[in-house]
C-alpha cells in the first residue's frame, strides 16, 4: 500500500480536476476516476490508502442515486481502505447511511464532507483518515492474532520475534508497533496485518 495514494471518484470533471490538483499540491498521489466500475477495479487492484467517493456517481440530479455509498458498502467487507463520502447536497439520510456501522462490519465511510465546504476542510479529513492510531493498532493486533499468528506476522515482516522485548503477547504487539513507528514505517505494518486479516478494518 502507498500511504499517499488517494482514489478520488466523482463524475463532475471540473471538481475532479480541481480537487486532484489541490491534493497533489499537498503531497498526495491522486488517481482520479469518474465511474463506479473503474473505482471498483482500482480498489481491488491498486495500493490505495484512501478513497474519496461522491454519493452520486451516475446521476447528479437523481435522488435515487446512492452509487457512491453503495460502492463504499460493497468494498467495506473485503477492503480496509478508509473512505470519505462527499456530496453537493446536504442529506441527513446520506450521512446516516455512510457513517452507520453495518451489522458485523465497519461503517462504509469514516467521514462525510460537503462539496460546498472548502478544499481545506477536505484536506483535514484526508489527513485525519490517514493518521494511524498506534494504541488502537496495538490493541487490534492483540485481539486478532494468537501468539503463534503474531510470530508468523513478525516473520512476514522480517522482524526477529525474540529480539524485541517483552514476554507476553501484548508486550510483543506493543514492541512491534514501536519498532515500525520509530522507523516511520507504520503503513508497512498495517499492510502486513491486512494481508493476514483482509476482512477486518486495520486503519
Amino acid at each position: 500500500m502507498d500511504e499517499r495514494l488517494v482514489l478520488l471518484v466523482d463524475n463532475d470533471e471540473d471538481f475532479l480536476n480541481t480537487t486532484k490538483e489541490f491534493l497533489e499540491q499537498h503531497g498526495y498521489c491522486v488517481r482520479a476516476v469518474s465511474t463506479p466500475t473503474v473505482a471498483r477495479q482500482a480498489l481491488a487492484k491498486e495500493p490505495v490508502a484512501l478513497a474519496i467517493l461522491d454519493v452520486r456517481l451516475l446521476d447528479d440530479q437523481g435522488e435515487w442515486d446512492k452509487s457512491g455509498i453503495n460502492l463504499a458498502k460493497e468494498t467495506a467487507w473485503d477492503q480496509s481502505v478508509p473512505k470519505i463520502m462527499i456530496s453537493a447536497l446536504e442529506s441527513v439520510e446520506n450521512v446516516r447511511q455512510a457513517l452507520k456501522v453495518m451489522p458485523g462490519g465497519p461503517a462504509p465511510a469514516v467521514d462525510f464532507i460537503l462539496k460546498t465546504d472548502s478544499l481545506e476542510v477536505l484536506l483535514e479529513a484526508v489527513q485525519a483518515a490517514l493518521t494511524i492510531d498506534v494504541a488502537r493498532l496495538r490493541d487490534r493486533i492483540v485481539e486478532r492474532f494468537s501468539e503463534g499468528e503474531l510470530r508468523d506476522l513478525y516473520f512476514d515482516l522480517g522482524v526477529d520475534y525474540e529480539n524485541l522485548g517483552g514476554e507476553r503477547k501484548a508486550d510483543k504487539a506493543r514492541e512491534l508497533v514501536v519498532h515500525f513507528e520509530r522507523r516511520s514505517r507504520l503503513p508497512v505494518l498495517v499492510e502486513g496485518c491486512r494481508r493476514r486479516r483482509p476482512n477486518l478494518p486495520w486503519h
